[in-house]
């Protein structure tokens, strides 16, 4: 399984989470522009990312961060998350 495969089924595995503990989270949601967030969670208006990256380098923690910036600073979301799912982290987790 390619990183990013890998890394949307993991977006899809802990959005179900989300759910789960009662949070309206949709993975790979569709934003106004061309790019979709890795996981949207909403809470009445209030719209919160959450920008994932399969494993944890530097550069990875990095790129994590930045996604999660931008989406701020173009006022698409209020909050913004950036997690990096460790190596060995598996839907079956």
């Amino acid at each position: 399984m390619t990183g990013r495969a890998h890394e949307h089924t993991l977006n899809v595995w802990l959005a179900s989470h989300l759910q789960k503990h009662g949070l309206d989270a949709q993975p790979e949601a569709k934003n106004p522009g061309s790019r979709r967030l890795d996981i949207e969670i909403r809470i009445g208006p209030l719209a919160i990312s959450v920008e994932a990256e399969h494993r944890q380098s530097p550069a990875k923690k990095l790129a994590a961060i930045q996604d999660a910036d931008a989406w701020l600073t173009q006022r698409l979301v209020q909050c913004s998350i950036a997690v990096c799912y460790s190596e060995g982290t598996t839907e079956d987790s």
